[in-house]
């Protein structure tokens, strides 16, 4: 089934997927939400990607939720209308491979929030950032906790509370984002840390991501153990065995974990 609001493309190992409704400043609603789903479920499903890339068409990554359509509902369909968000966030966090956001253009409220969801994010330097729903009265309630949780509490109280723009080049300083570039840099900045990730192991990322976010609802003794297992799981496996092989004879791995998904 196509998708109305995506461009989804493969793009050797990297899906690369486009907010394509530029006229409408790439929206963040109940219907992108819900194919940027399918999209992480499509990429999942395919064994040959190893790398998910998240754009946006035109000037603007996206500017965020529809507030148009949130106040012309009632407050009990609020819930329906962000549900697909929910799943999204789960989604993001639970995939088996690196998410890297391309910010070519500006990313306001839930766009901000999409830049926030991806693992990695590099920006073009001509952009502006913000979370300002605070402004309008409401809160960025998912976005806080994942902000809440990926930076320093001072930075992210600041962004949160006073909801205002900042550029790509304070939000790289404190690591809103990786990277700022000049734009014309953009593609081939983000192309090679696609070709960097995808030339790790499938399964030793697929157990990092695993670890990285799953013990952040763990005690510090039970997150050491669940990392623990991970690492004893993966010297069992054929990847790790090359790896270690490879660096014994001083040459780059041969991962058989990704012939196998050629």
């Amino acid at each position: 089934m196509p998708y109305e609001t995506l461009l989804y493309e493969k793009k050797g190992p990297a899906a690369w997927v486009t907010m394509n409704r530029p006229e409408k400043r790439n929206p963040l609603d109940f219907l992108s939400a819900t194919e940027l789903c399918r999209s992480l479920d499509e990429a999942q499903a395919d064994p040959s990607i190893r790398v998910y890339v998240l754009t946006g068409a035109g000037p603007v990554f996206s500017a965020g939720g529809d507030l148009k359509a949130f106040a012309e509902s009632k407050p009990l369909e609020h819930l329906d209308k962000v549900a697909p968000v929910l799943e999204l966030v789960k989604k993001f966090f639970s995939s088996r491979f690196p998410t890297i956001a391309r910010v070519q253009g500006h990313a306001m409220g839930g766009g901000a929030g999409l830049v926030s969801l991806c693992d990695f994010a590099v920006a073009a330097e001509d952009i502006n950032l913000a979370y300002p729903e605070i402004n309008l009265g409401i809160i960025p309630a998912a976005v806080a906790v994942v902000l809440a949780r990926s930076v320093p509490r001072r930075i992210a109280i600041d962004l949160l509370f006073r909801g205002r723009k900042i550029s790509a080049k304070e939000a790289a300083a404190w690591m809103i984002v990786n990277e700022a570039v000049p734009k014309e840099k953009l593609d081939e900045r983000v192309t090679a840390l696609c070709e960097e990730l995808a030339g790790k192991s499938g399964p030793g990322l697929r157990a990092l991501k695993s670890l990285f976010y799953g013990q952040q609802d763990e005690s510090f003794e039970k997150a050491i153990e669940h990392g623990l297992d991970k690492f004893v799981g993966l010297t069992a496996g054929e990847d790790a065995k090359e790896g270690l092989a490879a660096f014994i004879e001083k040459r780059k791995p041969d991962w058989p974990s990704a012939k196998k998904k050629k």
